[in-house]
């Protein structure tokens, strides 16, 4: 498994222009979930923290028989947590699935405001990529001030109703995942 996340954690992006301020959010944790975690992992986790969690599956693209996560739901403490699973095109006796996209909607509790959520996201991660936009990723977009969504990033933005959104993903991670499955098969 340590293989597989280290060739998912390859930046991809050719027309990247590294930045020196720039941070791997691949490294990153929301509530203890991070990015290629399997389901069976981040489930253990969550449930360490709250019984309201929500498992929504289907039949694996693979093997039919069997059944693969693509998304877990979850009332925490501190709000929603919403996580997205690709399933592993080749067979894994590992994990059916990783996780690309963590959101977690922060409520607005204890007199918390998004200028106060938004320090404590900055004292936590770090200074952004971007403070414009409150994102952190590796690579800026060539001649942009922006992240390519398909590499590891994190997004802190503004909600109506909560604190904030903080978004942690790797938008590319299922099309990659899908595309290295067809390279091993021609092999």
């Amino acid at each position: 498994m340590g293989a597989l996340r280290a060739a998912i954690g390859v930046a991809l992006v050719l027309t990247a222009a590294p930045v020196a301020w720039a941070v791997d959010p691949s490294g990153f944790d929301v509530m203890g979930i991070r990015l290629y975690m399997t389901s069976a992992e981040a489930l253990t986790i969550l449930r360490m923290q709250t019984k309201a969690v929500a498992v929504q599956d289907h039949p694996c693209e693979r093997d039919l028989t069997r059944r693969c996560v693509g998304m877990i739901d979850a009332d925490l403490p501190d709000g929603r947590m919403e996580i997205r699973f690709a399933e592993i095109p080749a067979v894994s006796e590992v994990a059916s699935e990783l996780a690309y996209s963590i959101t977690l909607s922060i409520v607005a509790a204890n007199r918390l405001t998004p200028e106060l959520l938004r320090a404590a996201t900055v004292d936590h991660y770090g200074l952004p990529t971007v403070p414009e936009t409150m994102t952190w990723c590796r690579m800026l977009l060539r001649f942009s001030n922006s992240c390519d969504a398909n590499q590891p990033l994190m997004r802190l933005e503004a909600a109506e109703g909560v604190a904030g959104v903080l978004k942690l993903t790797d938008l590319g991670l299922p099309r990659r995942l899908r595309r290295d499955a067809g390279l091993a098969a021609s092999h």
